[in-house]
């Protein structure tokens, strides 16, 4: 009897300690509430404040400016975001915003056109899982894998095109011109303040290098290429488009001669 007694109270407490550890592993996975809204959403405040430091009265008022009327939409219900969402719940929301998009056939030209990607790359390099399943489930450790393919493709590019060097990047045109027009600079060891760009160039692009060069100490001419005066010796880079805005396509072979021989870097923005 004491021994029945023994074994009853053993398996009530090992159910009790069992219901206690799944009670603190769902609390673990359970979603977060309030926390992540006060570390990354801005007051209402702040969001005035950074409005009027672009020049607007209020939030609405920079979306107003920005958004074209054509494209917006009079209204869209969501759901409540009173707490954190779960994976499922997530993933079930995106894919009703997704469902909202209407897709039309691009004809702005200027690097925005449909591209093609073969199955195998697709598959061994934008879904290798072996780019990040190595690493720790968080972007800076995922990002280890997007370098190692950023490796890999600026490797081929270098053997397709026979040049001594590339540079790609993960995001935009722009962003990577603004990458190469940096390096420009450290070549030169920022001795050189005049980065030009060739006027037949990306609007986009053009713009993001002027947004930029505050930051890296750069001046930003933008100029035709058979007109940049390499006399002043403070040109540290030159900036190409091929093709051209307007689609044209120009040799540059004997442009970048000049450049060359008055020891000055060329970057050649490809499509």
């Amino acid at each position: 009897m004491e021994r029945a007694r023994k074994l009853a109270n053993r398996t009530v407490l090992k159910h009790l300690v069992s219901d206690s550890r799944q009670s603190r592993r769902n609390e673990l996975y359970r979603p977060s509430r309030g926390s992540e809204t006060k570390r990354h959403l801005p007051t209402v405040k702040e969001q005035t404040k950074m409005a009027e430091y672009g020049g607007f009265n209020s939030l609405d008022a920079l979306i107003d400016a920005i958004v074209p009327k054509s494209i917006r939409i009079d209204s869209m219900k969501l759901p409540k975001f009173d707490e954190g969402l779960t994976e499922a719940q997530m993933i079930e929301l995106m894919k009703i915003l997704v469902s909202k998009n209407k897709v039309f056939k691009s004809i702005i030209g200027m690097g925005y056109y449909n591209t093609y990607v073969p199955p195998v790359i697709l598959r061994n390099i934008m879904e290798n899982q072996g780019w990040y399943t190595q690493y720790a489930p968080y972007q800076a450790e995922i990002a280890q894998g997007r370098l190692e393919s950023l490796l890999n493709f600026q490797t081929m590019i270098t053997d397709l095109i026979g040049l001594p060097m590339s540079n790609a990047y993960l995001l935009d045109k722009g962003s990577a011109t603004a990458e190469a027009m940096a390096m420009c600079n450290n070549i030169q060891k920022g001795k050189k303040k005049t980065f030009v760009i060739a006027s037949n160039c990306y609007p986009q692009t053009i713009d993001i290098c002027k947004t930029r060069d505050d930051r890296f100490g750069l001046k930003v001419v933008v100029s035709d290429v058979n007109e940049i005066d390499y006399k002043s010796g403070d040109v540290c880079g030159v900036l190409v488009q091929y093709p051209g805005t307007e689609g044209e396509v120009l040799n540059n072979g004997e442009f970048i001669k000049n450049p060359h021989a008055n020891n000055v870097k060329v970057r050649v923005n490809w499509g």
